[in-house]
């Protein structure tokens, strides 16, 4: 059972990338159905917005990939016009949400856009993370960036 400390209304909209039950870094586990993120404990971190929440797992979906700031703006805000302060404010609340103050989880990459460093893996069952043996469906990582495969 969850240790829910604040009132969330959630789970009224399905997730538009990703089902299940993710663990980052084996430290947080975040609910795809509900859009919230829980830390060791199982103690509720947030509850993201929608779009905050399309962003995360776009990112999850991308780990250890750059994802631009286009990327996300036509695949996630597609034909509504908002400016990339919106980009800006998802991720603020995703690295406050990570508890990444040193901006070591969700990395901007100057002029190209967003990467989340994490290790993430998809939970089999729904026992809470800190009492199960965590067998997990790997996201693949892509080969380390280095100067002579930067694709600019």
């Amino acid at each position: 059972m969850r240790n829910d400390t604040t009132q969330t209304n959630c789970s009224d909209i399905n997730p538009i990338y990703l089902l299940g039950e993710y663990w980052i870094n084996d430290k947080f586990s975040y609910t795809a159905k509900e859009r919230t993120l829980y830390d060791r404990k199982n103690t509720l971190k947030t509850c993201f917005r929608y779009k905050t929440a399309m962003v995360f797992e776009y990112l999850l979906r991308h780990n250890n990939s750059i994802v631009s700031d286009n990327t996300l703006l036509n695949d996630i805000w597609k034909t509504t016009y908002v400016s990339k302060n919106v980009i800006s404010q998802s991720i603020r609340e995703i690295r406050t949400a990570l508890e990444d103050k040193h901006r070591m989880m969700v990395v901007t990459i100057s002029n190209r856009g967003y990467m989340l460093q994490a290790e993430v893996g998809q939970l089999t069952n729904s026992e809470p993370i800190k009492n199960r043996s965590i067998e997990a469906v790997f996201f693949p990582k892509p080969l380390p960036l280095s100067r002579s495969c930067l694709p600019f």
